[in-house]
């Protein structure tokens, strides 16, 4: 769905006369945030300066991701991206800047807390972790000092049988992190500066090693952590678990599921699982005043308030505001390969702030959906694009506690079906403008595009709805 939009939409630009990327926004927030666009050496040549830059001259910060023989993976971090609309960038060759390695030779001193303009950072060496983390928003640690486990360790579950877990019980089991782990390098950069660390561990194939990169980024409240490893082929039964030991007084963990959010051990069928959740685009620790948001696009499922594995208790309520993902296991005995193997990689982001499910859900959007790039080499006729104009809105009006879910255009182009969902706990009426101002002609269907009795375009309180726009 999302490519054939892009399709559409990618051919109303024609190319102007220097090479330019256009950056699409799918959601219905403005939009500042991370996007990975791979450009080709035949438009910038390799070790060529350059700069990016909107047609005000704002330049954009751009980061090294991975090299290729032809192109090379950059990330491109993009500021007020309008709502489901575009902005357009210019590149520009042959700026006073430095060369693409210059930001890797520059080194972090982890032996003493990184301080930047949201968090101060404490990482232990000894365990490739973050020990603490200091909100200056909140002012206070947003990490419980007393957790077994710290921010971003690995943990290895090795199961004596999984008998025992068709038993409904765990008691032969054993939980180890790497055997060994070292600081690798830091690097710095535009858009984030890295802490890496190698480790050698059972989980790697012979002679490979697990690498676990940390982002600290300077463009955003925000902080990664990427997992890399060459997995070894195991069959006897076995997990991984990532930690995040949350602090939050009187706090609950929340998670997005499908159609809302839910308090685990709270808002639950009666009788669903309460041992592990798949977070949609987010879970967070929540309280009255403040909250800790994590997502992750490619490893969603987690366990709350504890490793759970094993517990088995009908009704029972996180043990602590502690968070941990859960990327692998293979455990149970059907619908499942009996190992996992081959090169992986898996990320976490996180970020935190005042309370407010709006922010959690339009963060969450943008760690899973970043904007779509399209690369044009240039030496064409710009006319059309100055018609255009250098960034707008398809559709506009989005009131902020609207989030887009989906959104797919007609055979046509000239109809689009959405579906919406209300945040907030506000009935919210919902009214809709085409880039000229002319109000966009909404009827309410069903999930299948069907016309529906009720005509009213009112969205009650936490309501998901389908609409069809002409």
């Amino acid at each position: 769905m999302k490519e054939e939009a892009l399709g559409q939409l990618q051919s109303l630009f024609s190319r102007g006369k220097d090479p330019t990327i256009y950056l699409f926004n799918t959601q219905s927030n403005q939009v500042s945030g991370l996007t990975k666009v791979y450009i080709d050496h035949q438009i910038i040549p390799k070790y060529q300066p350059f700069i990016i830059a909107d047609d005000a001259d704002n330049q954009v910060e751009v980061q090294l991701e991975e090299p290729f023989p032809d192109g090379d993976m950059w990330n491109i971090y993009c500021h007020d991206l309008p709502p489901f609309g575009f902005k357009k960038l210019n590149i520009y060759l042959n700026e006073k800047v430095g060369s693409l390695d210059n930001w890797q030779s520059l080194k972090l001193d982890i032996s003493k807390p990184i301080v930047n303009n949201w968090y101060k950072i404490s990482f232990d060496p000894s365990r490739g972790t973050i020990s603490r983390l200091y909100d200056k928003q909140l002012d206070r640690e947003i990490l419980d000092d007393t957790s077994r486990w710290q921010f971003g360790e690995v943990i290895h579950e090795e199961l004596g049988n999984r008998e025992q877990m068709e038993m409904y019980r765990l008691t032969d089991y054993r939980r180890n992190t790497p055997d060994s782990i070292w600081l690798d390098r830091t690097e710095r950069g535009d858009i984030w500066d890295a802490v890496i660390f190698k480790a050698k561990t059972p989980l790697c194939m012979e002679g490979s090693l697990l690498e676990i990169e940390y982002r600290l980024f300077n463009t955003e409240k925000r902080i990664d952590v990427i997992y890399r490893l060459n997995k070894r082929s195991i069959t006897e039964p076995e997990g991984v678990y990532i930690a995040f030991p949350f602090k939050s007084n009187n706090g609950e963990i929340a998670i997005d599921v499908a159609g809302g959010e839910m308090i685990a051990g709270k808002d639950q069928i009666a009788g669903s699982s309460n041992d592990w959740n798949t977070m949609q685009r987010y879970v967070r620790v929540v309280n009255k005043e403040d909250q800790i948001v994590l997502s992750s696009a490619g490893a969603p499922l987690i366990q709350a308030g504890g490793i759970n594995t094993g517990r088995y208790q009908a009704g029972a309520m996180p043990a602590s505001t502690h968070i941990f993902g859960w990327p692998m296991n293979n455990y149970w005995t059907t619908n499942f390969n009996a190992e996992q193997r081959g090169g992986m990689q898996f990320s976490y982001s996180i970020t935190s702030g005042k309370n407010s499910r709006t922010d959690a859900v339009n963060w969450g959007n943008s760690i899973c959906t970043s904007p779509e790039a399209r690369v044009f080499a240039g030496g064409g006729d710009d006319k059309y694009n100055k018609e255009m104009g250098s960034e707008a809105s398809w559709i506009s009006g989005w009131p902020d506690n609207i989030t887009l879910i989906t959104a797919k255009p007609n055979e046509l182009g000239n109809k689009a079906l959405i579906q919406v969902r209300e945040t907030e706990g506000i009935t919210t009426n919902l009214e809709l403008y085409n880039p000229d101002g002319g109000r966009i002609t909404i009827t309410p269907v069903n999930a299948l595009g069907e016309k529906m009795k009720n005509t009213s375009t009112t969205i009650k309180p936490f309501e998901n709805r389908f609409f069809l726009l002409n």
